[in-house]
Order: structure tokens, then C-alpha cells, then sequence
């Protein structure tokens, strides 16, 4: 899907707009709370600039790797979300053994 840095031109969307991507390294994931990684696109808003975003997150032992593309009907207990300044992961139990990466996908 080309290459996922800031600023280089990944794809066009239907509509004629430049995409765009990065990839956060997220780090572990909270223990039944929150955790918050800026993801330092300036001037970004996630309502009108956001096309997709893409979490992947494993753990080491056993192995498990899951891959989780935001859906607004989800029930898991991991839930991942974009604001204007961050990206965050909320967990309703003991995820520390994982760890992931946010990838957006944004026009400018």
C-alpha cells in the first residue's frame, strides 16, 4: 500500500483527494483504562481530514496478533480512537501483555 510517512502521497480517494499515512508505535496497551500517544499531525482535524485509521496490536507469548479497522458498530473490549491531537486505546480488562500501532490514513 506504499509507504506509510508523514507526508509522502499514498493513494487518491474516490473524490480526488490526496491520502496520506503514518504509523504510531502505540507501545503497551493500558490495564482496564486508557492510554493516550500524540500522533503530531499539525493543524489536523479528525472530523473532516481522518479517511480511515487501522490499529495492530499482539502479544508475545503466547503469540497472538489481531489487526482491528475501526467500526462504529464494534463490541470488543479493546477500543481504539483518533481525536484532532492523539490516538487512544481504552480497555475494560488487563491488555499490558499487548502491544500495537495506530495507522491513519488522512487528506490534507
Amino acid at each position: 500500500m506504499g509507504h506509510l510517512r508523514t507526508g509522502i502521497p499514498l493513494e487518491t480517494d474516490s473524490s480526488g483527494n490526496v491520502l496520506y499515512a503514518i504509523e504510531i508505535d502505540f507501545g503497551s496497551f493500558p490495564n482496564n483504562g486508557s492510554k493516550e500517544v500524540a500522533h503530531n499531525l499539525s493543524n489536523f482535524s479528525a472530523h473532516t481530514e481522518l479517511f480511515k485509521f487501522e490499529t495492530r496490536w499482539s502479544r508475545p507469548s503466547p503469540v497472538e496478533v489481531y489487526m482491528y479497522q475501526y467500526s462504529s458498530s464494534s463490541t470488543t473490549v479493546v477500543i481504539p480512537r483518533v481525536t484532532d491531537t492523539v490516538c487512544r486505546i481504552t480497555t475494560t480488562n488487563n491488555y499490558t501483555a499487548y502491544s500495537g500501532v495506530f495507522r491513519l490514513f488522512y487528506r490534507k
